[in-house]
Parts: structure tokens; C-alpha cells; sequence
């Protein structure tokens, strides 16, 4: 399992990269053609068209090469900023540790939604785990248009990775069992006992 997710991670990183390349590039692009006009000015005023504009507008020419400059500098930097981020934050997650404190933040969670609904039984499944990962961790609370502006993320390939080896090593330590439903959907309930533990260490969440 391990094995399967640090592929899916890697394959996600890789994703993640390529979705910046068209900005990037195409920002480069612009600021190029900027500079080569800029660099050679006597070969571009020979142009019949481009020539005239350049001559009336040249301050304004060189206003706009420099803001360009400046704004692929800035983008590029921002974007290696994140990338590595998000490079950072793909390898916590690819720990037991990191897991397990986020299947806790998950249970917690949980616990608060039973007691609203005046819930016995605390019943958990899959999905529900993933669509966690994916949708509603704190850093993916404030989730920007702008594919640049993202927080660090997951998606529900690595997210599934994640679930199943969380799920399979806490049945395996007997903190959630699996219970059979009229459902395609496999419900696992967290173990009395375990709560129990969870709850005198967590005391603030208990007294929510």
C-alpha cells in the first residue's frame, strides 16, 4: 500500500507542476518578445507598423516592458514557492505520523456532528474520510479560482491511497471494526474503548 501511494504522490506532484507550465510559459512568452523589441529598437522602428507605434509611445513602452519583467519574476518565484510547498506537505502526509493526526482531526469531527444529531454509535466509513482529505482539512477551507492561489491539496487518488492504509492498520489495532449495512458503502464503527482513550486526551473536544 505504501509502495502504491508514494506512486500516486509522485504522479500528483508531477500533475501539479504541469498545470503551471501554460502560465509560466506564456508570461515568459510575452516578457520576451517585450525585451527583444526593447533590445533592438533600430531593426523594430524599421517596421512600417511597429516602427510608429514604438516611436510615439516609447515611454510608455518601456513602462510596460519593466512591469512585465517584473510581474514573470514575481510569478515565477510565487509559483516555486508553492510548488515546493505543496512538495513539502506530499511528504508529510506519506507518514504514519501525519496520518494518524489526521485521522484524529477526522474523528473529532465526527464526534461533534453525533452529538448533534443525538447519535449513539460513532460510524465512520471510506468516503467519508476521503471527502475529508479532499474537500474540508483546514488548509483546504479557503479554496481559490486561481489555480496558482491553491493551498496545498489532495486529490482522490492519493486521498484513497491514504484512506486505505489509515483504515487498514486501525483495524488491524482494533480501533474501528467493520459492520455489516444494506449498503455498498462499508460503515466501520470506532471502538468504545478507543474513544474513551481519545476523549481523556483530548478533554477540550469531549466538552464541546
Amino acid at each position: 500500500m505504501n509502495d502504491k501511494l508514494e506512486k500516486n504522490i509522485e504522479t500528483f506532484y508531477s500533475n501539479y507542476k504541469s498545470s503551471h507550465n501554460l502560465p509560466k510559459f506564456s508570461l515568459t512568452a510575452v516578457s520576451t518578445v517585450f525585451s527583444i523589441i526593447w533590445l533592438f529598437p533600430s531593426q523594430i522602428s524599421e517596421h512600417p507598423i511597429l516602427g510608429s507605434l514604438i516611436e510615439d509611445y516609447s515611454t510608455y513602452f518601456n513602462i510596460l516592458w519593466f512591469y512585465s519583467i517584473m510581474l514573470t519574476v514575481v510569478f515565477w518565484i510565487s509559483i516555486y514557492q508553492r510548488e515546493q510547498k505543496q512538495k513539502t506537505f506530499l511528504s508529510m502526509v506519506n507518514t504514519e505520523s501525519y496520518q494518524n493526526e489526521m485521522f484524529s482531526n477526522f474523528i473529532r469531527k465526527h464526534q461533534h456532528l453525533q452529538r448533534q444529531y443525538n447519535e449513539n454509535n460513532l460510524l465512520i466509513s471510506k468516503e467519508q474520510f476521503i471527502n475529508y482529505l479532499i474537500g474540508e482539512r483546514s488548509y483546504n477551507k479557503s479554496r481559490s479560482r486561481f489555480f496558482f492561489f491553491r493551498p496545498r491539496e489532495l486529490d482522490i487518488v492519493v486521498a484513497q491511497s491514504i484512506t486505505e492504509i489509515v483504515f487498514s492498520r486501525a483495524e488491524e489495532k482494533g480501533i474501528i471494526k467493520k459492520i455489516d449495512t444494506k449498503s455498498l458503502l462499508d460503515q466501520y464503527e470506532i471502538e468504545t474503548e478507543f474513544l474513551t482513550t481519545f476523549n481523556d486526551r483530548n478533554p477540550e473536544y469531549e466538552a464541546q
